[in-house]
């Protein structure tokens, strides 16, 4: 049922949108000094759209703007890809 729904969706869009609907992933990671996995945002882009499906940073580094940071690196990269 969930693979005819998105046919059915992606049947529609490509009727009213040129671009294609292949998700392409985006994911960004960020690394303290030591290499230990601090942050990182999960998403993609699809039908021109950027998505952000998580967004996490460890707690010990919250409240430093690094969550701001990978919002802002993934809106670049969506807007680059010409969302």
């Amino acid at each position: 049922d969930v693979t005819l729904v998105r046919a059915g969706l992606s049947a529609f869009n490509r009727q009213y949108y040129a671009g294609g609907d292949t998700f392409v992933p985006l994911t960004l990671f960020v690394r303290d000094g030591q290499g230990t996995l601090i942050g990182g945002l999960l998403g993609g882009i699809v039908w021109g759209w950027l998505f952000v499906e998580i967004l996490w940073v460890a707690d010990d580094y919250r409240h430093q703007g690094i969550g701001s940071e990978l919002l802002q690196r993934a809106e670049q990269i969506g807007i680059e890809r010409g969302c």
